[in-house]
């Protein structure tokens, strides 16, 4: 199903958001959205989505490329920021607050 919203910027000029929700059994299972300048591209850009996940494979893709949040720190930790042992055992015991990751886990 897609949703265009009109919204207004802090510099007062339009915006207009394409929200494209995939609903089964009366759940959304996937929602995406873009912002454009124009609504004509919005719309546009908001079809093809929808045509694209209407495909038996569109939403498996999706599925498939699901990345959790304690893989994307790993990830970061490991090529990116070269940070303290300290810090890094810091940043787990928030997110094991939140819920984000297991107890279990920790630096290799």
């Amino acid at each position: 199903m897609l949703t265009i919203l009109k919204r207004s910027r802090a510099n007062g000029s339009a915006a207009y958001r394409a929200v494209v929700r995939v609903k089964r059994k009366g759940k959304i299972v996937y929602s995406e959205s873009r912002t454009f300048d124009c609504e004509k591209l919005a719309k546009l850009w908001g079809r093809k989505r929808e045509l694209e996940l209407q495909t038996p494979e569109g939403i498996q893709k999706l599925k498939v490329a699901k990345v959790t949040i304690e893989q994307l720190i790993d990830r970061y930790i490991k090529e990116v920021e070269p940070i303290t042992a300290s810090a890094i055992d810091a940043a787990r015991a928030v997110l094991n607050q939140l819920g984000l990751i297991g107890k279990s886990s920790r630096r290799d």
